[in-house]
């Protein structure tokens, strides 16, 4: 709230990675945009994501997108990304290139997302 943007989550996420830094973890910061199935989306890199590498493999943590997982999705190719079970729905987390990454809510009618 300090920085006049992002609003609460922004902020929240700042929280997290100074107690996932303080736990030994290295943390990096990117800047996020949200799509919806029905074509919105916020405003490009106004959010922001946890990348924190843990034995090769990156996963993507945060707060402030509402419907997504308690838990840390790994990052990695379509064809090898494991679907998270969640109260939340089904995801999962695929690199596009090095430089993108979609996080993805299955949908029951489509689950090729």
């Amino acid at each position: 709230m300090n920085h006049q943007h992002g609003y609460f989550y922004y902020e929240m996420n700042n929280f997290f990675n100074v107690y996932f830094e303080y736990k030994g973890f290295a943390v990096n910061i990117v800047s996020s945009t949200i799509h919806t199935h029905g074509g919105g989306k916020c405003l490009k890199g106004s959010q922001v994501s946890l990348i924190i590498p843990i034995d090769g493999v990156d996963y993507v943590a945060g707060a402030g997108f509402g419907d997504l997982p308690f838990s840390a999705m790994p990052i990695v190719p379509k064809d090898n990304s494991p679907i998270i079970h969640d109260m939340n729905g089904d995801f999962h987390a695929i690199y596009v290139n090095d430089y993108l990454f979609y996080v993805r809510k299955m949908e029951k009618d489509n689950d090729n997302n």
